[in-house]
């Protein structure tokens, strides 16, 4: 009864309300609260509270997208702003996982050698290192470091790497993939003596150790 009730005031609305942006902003607004609000959890979707996601970016280099609109203040780690209504996110996330598949999920080649931040900040205190920033867009570098060379820019800057190829060349950007990929390009070069920082420089600062 309560429901032919609710459906007799909507028609009575319906009718007093002539003009046509009206009811097609009504029926926009009641077709996103029935979407969002009346949403089933799809099983490729996992939930995650603020504090446990707080508590995974403490621990490992996680890839966070912020998909709000119109745009806010992010939050400290977002590495993309795609909003969520674009066709632009499509094409970004085929980019990204084409990085990731290419540039993560490869088998570690022979002339590189992955280094954690302890044993990173150890060598450096030991000898000099040639440490290279590759992370695009430019952080805040680590101690030390000698050069900061995009990523996917390796080639335009070979007039500052060293001239003996044997050379060993430090390099890392913010969690490792980046690492991997300018890694391959100095490979290309002829530079056989490549070490990545493993989890970049979110695991340095994990770790406290000092930056620029």
């Amino acid at each position: 009864m309560s429901e032919i009730k609710s459906l007799s005031i909507l028609k009575l609305l319906l009718m007093i309300l002539k003009t046509s942006f009206i009811r097609k902003t009504l029926f926009i607004a009641s077709f996103i609260f029935i979407n969002a609000c009346s949403f089933e959890q799809p099983e490729y979707l996992t939930m995650i509270t603020a504090a446990e996601l707080n508590k995974t970016m403490q621990a490992e280099d996680v890839f966070l997208i912020d998909v709000h609109t119109p745009q806010q203040q992010h939050i400290k780690g977002t590495d993309l702003f795609i909003p969520y209504n674009t066709s632009f996110i499509r094409k970004t996330l085929f980019i990204a996982s084409f990085i990731f598949i290419n540039a993560c999920s490869f088998e570690q080649p022979e002339y590189l050698t992955m280094i954690t931040a302890a044993e990173l900040n150890k060598t450096m205190q030991a000898e000099d290192v040639f440490l290279i920033d590759v992370h695009t867009p430019q952080q805040q570098h680590i101690k030390g470091t000698d050069l900061f060379i995009p990523y996917n820019q390796v080639e335009q800057y070979k007039a500052k790497l060293p001239k003996d190829k044997s050379k060993a060349i430090y390099v890392y950007c913010e969690g490792g993939p980046m690492g991997n990929t300018a890694a391959r390009a100095l490979n290309d070069l002829g530079y056989t003596n490549l070490i990545n920082l493993q989890g970049g420089a979110s695991a340095w600062r994990r770790s406290n150790f000092e930056l620029e």
